[in-house]
C-alpha cells in the first residue's frame, strides 16, 4: 500500500511482468534514454507544444523547459532501472516508475500510431513484440495506480490522521 510514508509491494498485480517482460522493459528504457537526446518526431507527445499559435513563445518555452523535462525523464528511467528487482517500493520510487512507464507508453504508442479503438495484435505483424510491450506497460501502469490507490481513503471518508 502506498500513502504518505507507506510502501507498495512491487509484485501487486504486476505478476505479468515476467523476466522476459523485464528484459524487454530494460531494453526499451535504454532505447528511450537514447531517444530523449534526439530530435525524433515521436517525442512530440513527451514534449507537447505549450504555445501552438505562437512559435516565438514556443521556442522560448522549449529552450527554458526542455532540458529540465529531459532530466526529469532520465531520473525516472534511472530509478526504474535500479529498482526493477526490488520487492518493495516507496512512494517516491513508485511515482518515478509511473513517469518512466508513461513516457515509454507515449513513445511506443506514437510510434505504433495507437488509437482509442483497441485492436487485437496480429502475431504476424512485424511490430507484434512492440505491441505486446505497449500492453504490458499499460497493465503495469494500472497495477501501480491500483497499489497507490489502496492507500487512499474511500470517497466521502476523511483522510486518516498520522
Amino acid at each position: 500500500m502506498v500513502g504518505s510514508g507507506n510502501a507498495a509491494n512491487a509484485n501487486d498485480g504486476a505478476e505479468a511482468a515476467s523476466s522476459e517482460g523485464t528484459s524487454q522493459t530494460t531494453r526499451a528504457l535504454l532505447s528511450l534514454r537514447d531517444l530523449l537526446l534526439s530530435d525524433d518526431p515521436v517525442l512530440e507527445r513527451l514534449f507537447p507544444p505549450a504555445y501552438v499559435q505562437d512559435p516565438e513563445h514556443e521556442g522560448d518555452y522549449q529552450r527554458l523547459m526542455k532540458g529540465e523535462l529531459i532530466e526529469s525523464r532520465f531520473a525516472a528511467i534511472e530509478t526504474m532501472e535500479s529498482t526493477l528487482d526490488e520487492d518493495v517500493l516507496d512512494e517516491a520510487t513508485i511515482t518515478r516508475w509511473m513517469q518512466a512507464i508513461n513516457s515509454l507508453r507515449l513513445v511506443i504508442g506514437t510510434r505504433l500510431d495507437v488509437s482509442e479503438e483497441p485492436e487485437l495484435p496480429d502475431p504476424d505483424d512485424p511490430e507484434f513484440q512492440l505491441l505486446l510491450l505497449y500492453e504490458l506497460l499499460g497493465r503495469l501502469l494500472a497495477a501501480v495506480v491500483d497499489a497507490l490507490s489502496r492507500g487512499l481513503p474511500e470517497p466521502g471518508e476523511p483522510p486518516a490522521l498520522t
